[in-house]
């Protein structure tokens, strides 16, 4: 698991292995008999998802390196949960979980890129630079994962974000990969994949979604 450490005011701009490649990760997704204790998980109708029912208040910071212990406690929950759920389904795209998705509020998420055990933990994330390209693709969630939403996200982000020690870092995230880390990022701020959708716009029923299991839509060369 990568965890994010520190507090002096150097950055750092780095890429991490799994993003550097362009088919990775996921919206987050759950089936319905997992167990995973998310506590604003909703069953949602196939028509429409009750987002105003799963929507939280944003999450508060860590003081690090203060709270170091808590972070880490934090940390290790997400990291569980994320074992839970995927024992019962397998995620093609990869997976996220935010703290205030199992009752959490504080401002700690992780993601999990497919094919593999590394988690990318995000202590305090902020993300502070987005590139111009956009795309549009599908995502899930753990909080009404009876539908999928079409979302429009940068295809890189810079993210700043702290050690446990309190030492801030900028990592650059792409592709599937930056969407997934915007997604759960969002819901630090009670922010929904749901409210970037225009008003016209509803979310599709699973059924109708034939993305289910199958990689990102990136293009080979970029």
């Amino acid at each position: 698991m990568s965890t994010p450490d520190s507090s002096s005011s150097t950055a750092e701009a780095a890429t991490p292995r799994s993003s550097r490649n362009a088919r990775i990760t996921t919206g987050s997704l759950c089936p319905r008999d997992s167990g995973l204790p998310l506590t604003r998980i909703r069953r949602t109708s196939p028509r429409w998802c009750s987002a105003t029912a799963t929507r939280s208040r944003p999450a508060r910071p860590f003081d690090l390196p203060a709270e170091a212990e808590d972070a880490r406690r934090v940390i290790n929950e997400l990291h569980a949960a994320t074992q839970r759920i995927s024992k019962v389904h397998t995620f093609g795209k990869g997976m996220g979980v935010a703290a205030p998705q199992i009752g959490i509020e504080r401002a700690a998420a992780i993601v999990r890129p497919p094919g593999g055990d590394d988690l990318v933990a995000l202590l305090n994330p902020r993300i502070i630079e987005a590139g111009e390209q956009q795309d549009e693709q599908y995502e899930g969630c753990l909080s009404f994962f009876d539908v999928r939403c079409l979302v429009p996200r940068p295809v890189v982000l810079h993210v700043e974000h702290q050690e446990i020690s309190g030492e801030r870092r900028i990592t650059i995230f792409q592709r599937g990969i930056a969407r997934l880390v915007a997604h759960e990022v969002d819901h630090l701020h009670g922010v929904l994949c749901t409210d970037h959708l225009p008003p016209e716009v509803r979310p599709i029923p699973v059924e109708q979604y034939r993305g289910t299991g199958a990689d990102w839509n990136y293009p080979a060369d970029g």
